[in-house]
């Protein structure tokens, strides 16, 4: 059985990408709508083509936010994936490395093992 020119098993695959293999389906449906509607012998009839431009704007609108959402999620995981204490250690190691005539060799190696402690 072929659906939008995919087997039933690649269907299933898509969807269970989530509300992006939802997304991915109804673009396909509408682009398959549309190129059925045009491939007709007679005049396209107004009511189809309203439907299929209604479906379209929602399949777009789902991929927009799709997009939203994995901008985001990004966003999200970057922030939360160093903890405090590591954020907090790092900006202290920036500040007092800018000083740089101020440091000798074991400063420096005590200020990376300070963070590097900080951030395990």
């Amino acid at each position: 059985m072929s659906i939008l020119g995919f087997s039933a098993s690649d269907i299933v695959n898509i969807l269970q990408l989530g509300i992006s293999g939802v997304a991915f389906v109804f673009l396909a449906m509408s682009y398959t709508l549309l190129r059925k509607e045009q491939e007709r012998e007679q005049e396209p009839r107004d009511k189809m083509l309203s439907s299929i431009r209604h479906f379209s704007i929602l399949s777009f609108v789902f991929a927009i936010l799709v997009a939203g959402i994995g901008i985001y999620d990004n966003k999200t995981q970057v922030s939360d994936s160093i903890p405090v204490l590591c954020q907090d250690a790092l900006d202290r190691a920036e500040v007092l490395s800018a000083t740089k005539s101020d440091h000798n060799l074991d400063t420096l190696h005590e200020l990376l093992t300070n963070t590097i402690s900080s951030c395990k």
